[in-house]
């Protein structure tokens, strides 16, 4: 069995599988800063297709 004192923040879903198997633990820790900002990297004078600019639009509309 492995043991630790760590404590680790990252995106629940990417240790999902250790969560579910037992191997981590989720915390119940809530901050604001833990919410950090999402961004989107796009490719510099790229053109997006109109379902990518479509979801961009929507992403920005939940945001606000």
């Amino acid at each position: 069995m492995t043991r630790s004192d760590a404590v680790w923040f990252i995106s629940e879903g990417v240790v999902r599988p250790e969560i579910e198997a037992g191997a981590l633990v989720v915390l119940p820790i809530r901050n604001e800063l833990l919410g950090g900002p999402v961004g989107i990297s796009l490719r510099e004078g790229g053109e997006l297709r109109p379902e990518a600019q479509a979801l961009v639009a929507a992403l920005e509309a939940a945001a606000q």
